[in-house]
């Protein structure tokens, strides 16, 4: 889901029923090895250039 659309963080994960999204960032980190950001970055996913 974060690699197709242009949506905030936060809003995947609340669509993702996290309460919390850090808890979001967390589990994403422990199953990449990466922050959702650094994800976008790497695999050049532009949340600008989408909207």
């Amino acid at each position: 889901m974060l690699a197709f659309t242009c949506k905030p963080i936060s809003e995947i994960a609340k669509e993702l029923d996290y309460a919390n999204v850090q808890n979001f960032i967390r589990m994403f980190r422990q199953n990449t090895s990466m922050a959702p950001t650094e994800y976008r970055q790497k695999f050049d996913i532009d949340v600008q250039r989408q909207i």
